[in-house]
């Protein structure tokens, strides 16, 4: 009689998704070759602290162009806030599209039924 348990062993096993983000193998491994770890992401806190200091609707120059007269100048325009009711209700009025009514059908009318 057969054993319905299953050795693990048998079977092939995926890699463990350790942090994997753009790293494949290539097409036709050579018999060296091994698949290395990613690094996690850089986070830049100066950028990150940088940004929440934005305003909305105001606008930001980074490198005005008197600093430079070879290059332009670079300024962030920061959009309106999405915290304000009557924006947010006049985009979902926007978005959302109208229901379409069916159109209903002529009554059926029995004397011109020989026609």
């Amino acid at each position: 009689m057969a054993e319905s348990h299953e050795n693990p062993d048998k079977y092939l096993r995926p890699p463990e998704p350790d942090k994997l983000y753009l790293i494949s193998p290539p097409c036709s491994p050579p018999s060296e070759w091994e698949q290395r770890i990613e690094a996690p992401p850089l986070v830049d806190l100066n950028l990150l602290a940088a940004i929440a200091q934005l305003q909305p609707n105001e606008s930001h120059q980074l490198l005005p162009r008197d600093h430079n007269t070879q290059t332009p100048s670079i300024v962030i325009d920061t959009c309106e806030d999405s915290n304000d009711v009557e924006i947010n209700e006049s985009l979902r009025k926007k978005l959302i599209r109208p229901k379409f009514v069916q159109t209903r059908r002529p009554l059926h009318d029995q004397a011109n039924e020989h026609i």
